[in-house]
């Protein structure tokens, strides 16, 4: 199967930059850009990296050189007029919508996915039945209007294998203090949260946050202030029923060393399973229909 992926490469975007890393690694489909997202691929070198957003942790530089697969523009155009892709993607819409009226002509509906990775929470309507539309921010009302949840998801190999030891009780980082984001290389600010039982986390600009994923990747429990309120079709990868129930045992000081070990297993487990950017790609990639 092959897919376009279309993306300027101008500008870092988690949940384009995320969904891109796990359908470059789905053996079974090819991907083919429309740009050389340079970031994404590990010819990255140190100093470029550390100027990246978030300084480059968790997801770019990681993907094999050789998977690069970009094209010109008259390929590209050559290519969605014989219908040669099966799939389009466009990774953040908002930010990129080259071909779009091309596209619409030649694929259907379900073969075209519009995501909208933004943090806002209303929908782009100009692009709202073009293709199959994943909003990131997703309310229960355009929900039933058939757009559909997308989240963000962390890489399998950023994932520890088995619940660290822990030896305090918080992560050192709290979101919105910028005097406690002390760490300038990720094998540091993994340390800190493997051997933290809890991570403060909570909703800034939007619900959805990488530093979610890096707490639970790392063997490490969130505590997420207020995740009660978020809404049903946001964060909808997320066990957001066991966090509430935990934060509420971590609240009250009831979390024993038992619950911590229970509750520490089976978050780590979760992610393996549900929370990695082949879990993300596999899931988009469901959506497809030729």
């Amino acid at each position: 199967m092959r897919v376009l992926f279309i993306s300027s490469g101008l500008k870092q975007d988690y949940q384009c930059d995320l969904l891109f890393h796990g359908l470059k690694s789905l053996n079974e489909i090819e991907v083919y850009e429309t740009a050389d997202l340079w970031y994404m691929f590990d010819d990255l070198n140190f100093e470029k990296k550390v100027k990246l957003y978030g300084r480059g942790f968790s997801i770019y530089g990681l993907l094999d050189r050789k998977l690069r697969n970009y094209e010109d523009k008259r390929v590209i155009e050559e290519k969605i007029n014989s219908k040669w892709y099966d799939f389009i993607v466009y990774g953040q819409i908002k930010r990129d919508d080259s071909y779009i009226d091309l596209v619409k002509k030649i694929y259907g509906k379900n073969e075209i996915a519009i995501v909208d990775g933004q943090d806002h929470q209303y929908l782009l309507r100009k692009y709202f039945g073009v293709g199959m539309y994943f909003k990131r921010e997703l309310t229960d009302k355009d929900a039933k209007k058939g757009a559909l949840p997308i989240n963000f998801a962390i890489p399998l190999s950023k994932i520890t294998e088995a619940v660290p030891v822990k030896t305090k009780e918080w992560g050192s980082m709290i979101p919105g203090k910028k005097s406690t984001y002390i760490f300038f290389n990720e094998v540091d600010y993994y340390k800190d949260y493997q051997e933290s039982k809890y991570g403060l986390t909570m909703k800034k600009a939007g619900w959805d946050c990488l530093r979610h994923y890096e707490i639970l990747a790392n063997g490490c429990i969130p505590y997420f202030e207020k995740i009660e309120k978020c809404p049903g079709f946001t964060l909808t990868s997320l066990p957001k029923d066991f966090i509430y129930r935990s934060n509420l045992l971590i609240k009250s000081n009831k979390m024993t060393n038992k619950l911590l070990s229970e509750y520490s297993q089976f978050y780590l487990e979760w992610t393996k399973k549900y929370l990695t950017t082949t879990a993300l790609a596999k899931y988009l990639m469901g959506y497809y229909k030729s």
